[in-house]
């Protein structure tokens, strides 16, 4: 039963669309059997016997068209006349700014009026409500209409929070990717810029603890020091108590190994090519040829 027509038993509309079983008609021999027995139980006047033979045969009611039927449709019909008379066609004054008791659909003329009011709409736009509490069209088209789905705030609020434009220093890379793995630096500009330095090379900068370049000046030059300046500068700090220990013999100096010996145990080496002579007992006089 229908909510807004309640004396519309058979119909449920506007709550829901009603559905109504399909008919059809005989088509083999055992419907016309189905048919004929049923309109004998009537004929002979026994309705008890006809209607427990149409219970058992549920085809055969699809064969007939009862008062059920009927009733039913033309409460359908009635209840589809009321809701256009009653919601429908004062929804459409409305939505043409026409109020109703200026208007009756029997007068071709008020009909005309009304259809050409709906034709001064503006197409693919917004509605809004006019000064006088009409249906209008509005300066938005459907378009910018669907730009609105899936916000889920206000929307000026969120834009307040923005900011207009990118500006400054990073307003070089909105647009365009830089370098990649490159450190990146300000250009002459003032503006976000890839440097040359590759991020591995800006790695080796872990660990420094201070200014590198003074650190670096404070090397020795790999280029300009040479084996022979290294031995230049020892020899400038070579003898005794230099502490290169370039005069010593498991840690020490000649001297110590002659201060050992008395002085009848000291003998005299001699390397020459000549023949030996002079000296004294126990020397040693080494010839060789020349």
């Amino acid at each position: 039963m229908s909510d807004k027509y309640p004396d519309l038993e058979l119909t449920n509309f506007p709550n829901s669309v009603d559905t109504i079983s399909e008919k059809t008609d005989p088509s083999s021999e055992s419907d016309l059997t189905l048919i004929n027995t049923y309109k004998g139980y009537i004929e002979a006047g026994n309705y008890s016997a006809a209607i427990s033979y149409l219970a058992s045969h549920p085809d055969l009611i699809n064969m007939m068209i009862t008062k059920d039927d009927i009733n039913k449709m033309l409460q359908m019909i009635l209840a589809i006349e009321r809701y256009y008379f009653e919601d429908v066609q004062s929804f459409l004054l409305n939505l043409a700014g026409i109020k109703a008791e200026n208007i009756t659909f029997n007068d071709d003329s008020t009909i005309e009026a009304f259809y050409q009011s709906l034709k001064t709409l503006v197409t693919n736009r917004a509605l809004v409500s006019d000064s006088t509490g009409k249906v209008a069209t509005s300066s938005v088209t459907s378009t910018e209409l669907d730009y609105l789905s899936g916000v889920t705030n206000n929307i000026q609020t969120q834009l307040n929070s923005k900011q207009n434009t990118i500006t400054g220093g990073a307003s070089t890379i909105t647009s365009s990717d830089l370098t990649p793995s490159r450190a990146l630096a300000s250009n002459s500009s003032g503006k976000v810029a890839a440097s040359s330095v590759t991020s591995t090379e800006l790695g080796y900068l872990s660990g420094v603890t201070g200014n590198i370049q003074t650190q670096l000046d404070s090397k020795l030059a790999s280029s300009t020091y040479t084996p022979s300046d290294v031995k230049l500068k020892l020899l400038t700090v070579d003898g005794a108590g230099s502490g290169v220990d370039a005069d010593l013999l498991d840690g020490r100096h000649a001297s110590e190994f002659e201060l050992l010996l008395n002085a009848d145990q000291k003998r005299k080496i001699t390397i020459s090519t000549s023949d030996p002579s002079g000296g004294s007992h126990g020397d040693i006089w080494l010839k060789y040829a020349p």
